[in-house]
């Protein structure tokens, strides 16, 4: 998926400062040592630390860590899928 793409994703589902936070991460480069698990923690943390709704609540942690579950499982999919084509190719 191309990187605007999730950009206008986060936007859309009011996730401007992941999204702005996200754009700013990757240009900067200083997140290189970081796992993706990681690097996806500090943009839940930067949304929810800008977000007056959530502030530091039951919720931010709630939330914390239904993002990263999602995320994990997006990531054990899509290295599985990569897994099964390379075998069905070798």
């Amino acid at each position: 998926m191309h990187i605007e793409n999730v950009i206008t994703q986060l936007q859309s589902m009011r996730l401007s400062t992941m999204a702005e936070s996200f754009k700013s991460r990757l240009s900067s480069g200083n997140n290189r040592d970081l796992s993706p698990e990681e690097f996806f923690a500090l943009l839940v943390e930067d949304e929810l630390s800008h977000t007056p709704e959530f502030g530091h609540s039951k919720n931010q942690t709630y939330f914390s860590h239904v993002f990263l579950e999602v995320f994990l499982w997006d990531q054990l999919e899509r290295s599985m899928t990569g897994r099964l084509s390379e075998s069905r190719c070798g």
